[in-house]
């Protein structure tokens, strides 16, 4: 998934997705600008670990494509969060010998522990 790229109408560079006016370089992958990602967390619009995500990538409106999920162990006070699925998924399966492929696997073959994805938009 890539975020969406704005061009500049007058000048016709790459600017930022929110504020449409700062320019931005063509390895940003997110399509946002670090003076619009710090307004956004002091907002509070977005957190921090979405904000300074690696994986973030944005739509045209500057809107958040990341996909985020809700790992909670239902009998335990346990909960994170998660932008890398596979890579979760790859990790727990080495730790604990399993073989999960996707969230429907996962929370059917592990009673006590539920992946839930977050819906950002």
């Amino acid at each position: 998934m890539e975020s969406h790229k704005t061009i500049h109408n007058t000048y016709k560079y790459l600017v930022c997705n929110i504020c449409q006016e700062e320019e931005i370089f063509s390895t940003n992958k997110s399509g946002v600008c670090t003076m619009c990602k710090e307004n956004r967390v002091q907002d509070k619009i977005w957190y921090e670990m979405i904000a300074y995500n690696e994986n973030l990538r944005t739509d045209e409106n500057g809107c958040p494509l990341l996909e985020l999920y809700k790992y909670e162990e239902t009998d335990d006070d346990v909960i994170f969060f998660i932008t890398d699925l596979k890579e979760f998924l790859e990790d727990h399966n080495e730790c604990m010998e399993t073989n999960y492929q996707s969230i429907k696997e996962f929370n059917k073959g592990e009673p006590h522990r539920i992946l839930t994805q977050i819906n950002l938009n």
